[in-house]
């Protein structure tokens, strides 16, 4: 986006604004995020007086946030439809074969206990080898990122200085959450299923990191990720 000069607000020492409440309307919050240091006591009160205040923006946030609302409450009514309560899924009441699972879920179907499991397949489960073709073979409950998808590390040359680098991470963070503490990581997969869900922010920051530097260590890290995804293919299509 092209730059554009902005009358910002005086910033005390304190990391607060001095401005009055009749200039709100007419504050640009990229110039004031700039002259607060991007502090966040300065960013939070702002932001809220700022959704409060300007029509334009609690339009677009009703906007937002209405069909949010509209789906979970369809969701609501359907679960407490077919499973007596708007809070069930099904997940915490399905029937399980595999006493591992069924193990873990007794622990709840999100909890903290679950996240050492999880982050051990997202992080530090790896191959086993064997005599056959394709002589290594993955767990079928997970694989570790760092050898399905270590090209993914290159983001944290992004940085978190800028606003959008701070958003993207901040989503892949929250996403994350809710899959370190759910009780099955999957079954019969090559890699760590969930990561799916927060791929997506960390993709942007890949990009970011390489339109500043694309040298041997990245194109390492994506040949090697890529070799990885073909490998995982071919265990697939060859697994008994």
């Amino acid at each position: 986006m092209p730059w554009q000069e902005h009358a910002a607000p005086s910033v005390n020492t304190g990391g607060t604004l001095d401005v009055a409440p009749h200039e709100l309307q007419t504050i640009d919050p990229v110039a004031c995020h700039t002259h607060c240091g991007n502090r966040q006591p300065c960013d939070l009160p702002f932001g809220a007086a700022l959704l409060w205040r300007n029509s334009e923006w609690r339009r677009r946030a009703l906007a937002f946030a209405a069909p949010l609302a509209a789906g979970v409450l369809v969701m609501a009514l359907y679960n407490a439809a077919r499973f007596g309560s708007p809070l069930e899924t099904g997940y915490a009441i399905s029937f399980l074969r595999e006493r591992s699972l069924i193990a873990r879920r007794s622990f709840g179907v999100f909890s903290l206990r679950q996240v050492p499991e999880n982050l051990k397949l997202a992080l530090l489960t790896f191959f086993a080898a064997r005599r056959s073709f394709p002589f290594l073979v993955p767990d079928t409950h997970g694989l570790s990122m760092l050898v399905v998808s270590p090209g993914l590390l290159v983001a944290i040359r992004a940085g978190f200085s800028a606003p959008l680098q701070r958003t993207l991470w901040f989503a892949a963070g929250l996403v994350a959450v809710p899959a370190l503490l759910y009780y099955g990581g999957g079954f019969l997969q090559y890699g760590f299923r969930y990561s799916l869900d927060f791929t997506p922010f960390l993709i942007p920051l890949v990009a970011m990191a390489v339109s500043t530097r694309f040298g041997w260590l990245e194109r390492a890290l994506f040949a090697f990720s890529a070799a990885s995804v073909t490998f995982g293919i071919v265990w697939l299509i060859t697994r008994p």
